[in-house]
């Protein structure tokens, strides 16, 4: 929040899968051990200045603190890698979920 406004938000859901597949992305199962992230959004104005980075590493701070939750999982295009990795997400390579055209990269931060 900014002066009473939000900048940005992370929206994802629990899962029993051991990684994020399709079905993960689709339903949210309140005993699973894996949290899919499905949006990382920041306010047009304030991309670009660090709030992303500042809104990730905020949200796996406080999921560490959460023992229920083993791993956190997400699928990024090329060009964000690096980004989540500043996160402290490793690559895991190309995924199999198809969403649109372009090739979906998948995403692991191991508690």
């Amino acid at each position: 929040e900014s002066q009473g406004s939000i900048v940005g938000f992370i929206n994802g859901t629990l899962s029993k899968d051991e990684t994020l597949k399709h079905e993960s992305m689709a339903n949210h199962d309140p005993n699973g051990s894996l949290l899919c992230v499905h949006s990382v959004v920041v306010s047009p104005p304030k991309r670009c200045c660090g709030m992303g980075l500042h809104l990730m590493r905020s949200y796996v701070e406080r999921v560490k603190s959460i023992s229920a939750v083993k791993a956190i999982e997400l699928l990024c295009k090329e060009n964000l890698q690096e980004f989540y990795e500043r996160c402290g997400f490793k690559r895991l390579g190309a995924s199999s979920v198809v969403h649109g055209s372009e090739q979906w990269f998948l995403m692991r931060f191991d508690k």
